[in-house]
């Protein structure tokens, strides 16, 4: 997705969606630091095109044969930079904020632990907890998860769409995960598409960290891959039919949804993100999870 389209919705969804305009303008300044940040990322190069195809179609990710290099010292600056924006605009509590500024980034992350950062991002997030301890956290774990991540972003965002970008006849398949294809995290969320002659549309997922888009069985669980269309069912508001709730009864997980028909237009994944974020606690309500139990054994 383009700085265009994505500045496009953010003006649509402010005039049609006023009560959102506030948590827009703070992700519009959180998108534009991560523009900035994305300067400082190397320009790497993926591995060829039918070398990715062969790792897909036998499971592996593409960062599982190369990853771009992220540079310390910038991501250091990087954490900063969203830790800072964080605490002084996104309304979080003050003793939080306090918690934020007074985080020292350059003694918590080490060079080596960027440099392992692509082989485990959770297990680089919780390394960095555990350094700061409960009490001089300040912040919860999921606060230290988002910056993280937002900060990451950055640097492998160009690198997975250069990946995917030569594999325009791959079927996809032989991929058939809700796992991304470039770095392994879960989809946050999907769009379904006009498909052509493909009824229904097709259904695309998009991951929260690296950006990546990739096509998705319509009638299938993201999160555990059960495809009996008796087990999974859409949620929805009749007044916003355009977001919706893809859900299963198999793995209780979940995954939401636009529809671009409905909403009339191309959508940014990004924004959508923010646009459905009510959807969670409707969710929650029925007793789902955004990853779901995994009690089937099937979990992608």
């Amino acid at each position: 997705m383009t700085p265009s389209l994505r500045s496009k919705s953010i003006q649509r969804y402010s005039e049609t969606r006023p009560d959102m305009a506030p948590t827009l303008a703070f992700f519009e300044k959180l998108w534009s630091l991560q523009d900035s940040i994305a300067e400082q990322a190397s320009d790497w190069e993926p591995p060829a095109a039918e070398e990715i195809e062969t790792a897909l179609s036998s499971g592996r990710i593409v960062f599982a044969i190369s990853t771009p290099p992220v540079p310390a010292e910038g991501f250091r600056g990087a954490l900063r930079s969203v830790a800072d924006l964080l605490s002084e605009e996104g309304g979080i509590p003050l003793e939080q904020a306090d918690a934020l500024k007074a985080a020292d980034f350059d003694t918590l992350v080490t060079d080596e632990m960027v440099a392992d950062l692509l082989k485990g991002v959770d297990a680089f997030i919780s390394a960095m907890y555990d350094k700061l301890g409960d009490i001089e956290s300040g912040a919860p774990l999921t606060t230290y998860s988002f910056i993280v991540t937002t900060a990451l972003t950055p640097f492998i965002v160009a690198g997975a769409t250069k990946s995917l970008k030569p594999l325009k006849r791959f079927d996809w398949t032989r991929w058939s995960s809700g796992l991304c294809p470039v770095c392994g995290t879960p989809a946050s969320s999907g769009r379904v598409v006009d498909g052509g002659d493909l009824q229904g549309g097709l259904r695309m997922l998009s991951c929260p960290l690296c950006r990546a888009e990739w096509a998705f069985n319509r009638l299938q669980c993201a999160r555990c891959g059960e495809r009996s269309h008796v087990k999974l069912e859409y949620l929805l508001d009749e007044q916003d039919p355009g977001h919706r709730i893809h859900t299963c009864k198999t793995c209780n997980g979940y995954i939401k949804t636009s529809f671009e028909k409905e909403l009339g237009f191309t959508v940014d994944p990004a924004v959508e993100e923010v646009i459905m974020l009510a959807l969670d606690a409707v969710a929650a309500q029925r007793g789902l999870t955004p990853l779901g139990d995994d009690e089937s054994g099937t979990a992608n």
